[in-house]
């Protein structure tokens, strides 16, 4: 059983989304704001231009990875172009100190930060002023993002559908408190020479360091949480792109409680990259990035089968 989860370093790239408000086409982009617990929050909506209250829409979350920001994610991963054809709304939060709450750290400028108390307060607030479907939330995220994702998997499992990290396993410090209430989805996507958030789990690198649970590890605990039976069935990917050397293998378990399963994408030689985005080696840092299929609609293709019952 083998995740793979690819994230792309790119430059900043300050592309605001579109935002449409009931009654309206589309709006002028901009970046909104929310207060939880007495401080200002920012996030980027994208809510397609066929947008209708008359029916209920699905909420996905995307969050960044460390150092990263909302406008980025964005024009990295491509889901508000996803979400304009394949009608959902996108929601694109940005970190207190660029960082994510996720567990790993020790340190109080971050473990002070209520990210899970954001995460709600935005399905609250949303659901206020648009039509999301309280069965179809989602959440995905890239590095620290992904990482995030699991937390929300811990501490929201009765909002959330399902998750999507990528290049991100769960923090250590999570494993023995991590206590879903609800079985909850998993697609994960990791790269097995990601050399930034080890497939084989440990201490992660850089400024807020902490150490990461091994995915396969990480896995087996949700297939437990979620009553999964028998033995996952894995395939191989077809192999679109034999220029970049690298292969996918993908492992399910689809026989879980509510319906609900637990995919793995392990990419042989992938990278802490975005699958799908563009084909790059950065100084040995990030690695390569897979072109054998596209994260993003693999991520929505999963979780559009996944509501919540």
């Amino acid at each position: 059983m083998k995740p793979p989860m690819l994230f792309r370093i790119l430059p900043a790239i300050f592309l605001l989304t579109a935002c449409a408000r009931p009654g309206q086409e589309s709006a002028a982009p901009i970046l909104e704001s929310i207060e939880v617990d007495g401080v200002t929050r920012t996030y980027l909506l994208h809510v397609p231009a066929g947008y209708s209250p008359g029916e209920a829409w699905p909420l996905v979350f995307v969050f960044h990875g460390g150092f990263g920001n909302a406008e980025d994610t964005q024009a990295m991963t491509g889901f508000s172009n996803l979400a304009d054809e394949a009608g959902f709304l996108v929601v694109y939060p940005n970190a207190l100190h660029d960082h994510w709450n996720d567990g790993r750290s020790t340190d109080p400028l971050y473990t002070g930060t209520d990210d899970i108390g954001f995460v709600g307060a935005l399905i609250d607030s949303l659901s206020t002023v648009y039509s999301i479907d309280p069965h179809r939330i989602f959440a995905a995220g890239i590095s620290n993002g992904g990482i995030f994702s699991y937390r929300v998997a811990c501490e929201l499992s009765d909002e959330i559908a399902a998750i999507a990290p990528v290049a991100g396993s769960m923090a250590e410090n999570l494993v023995g408190v991590c206590a879903p209430e609800q079985p909850i989805s998993i697609i994960h996507i990791h790269g097995l020479a990601d050399q930034l958030v080890r497939f084989e789990g440990g201490e992660v690198p850089g400024p807020y360091g902490g150490i990461v649970h091994p995915v396969l590890d990480t896995l087996a605990l949700f297939v437990g949480w979620n009553g999964c039976t028998g033995l996952p069935e894995t395939i191989s990917l077809p192999d679109a792109d034999p220029e970049d050397g690298m292969t996918v293998l993908v492992s399910t378990y689809n026989h879980c409680s509510n319906d609900t399963s637990i995919h793995l994408y392990a990419i042989q030689g992938g990278g802490h990259t975005w699958p799908g985005g563009s084909d790059f080696v950065s100084d040995n840092t990030t690695g390569y990035t897979n072109q054998d299929f596209s994260a993003t609609q693999v991520i929505w293709a999963f979780f559009s089968q996944r509501p919540k019952p």
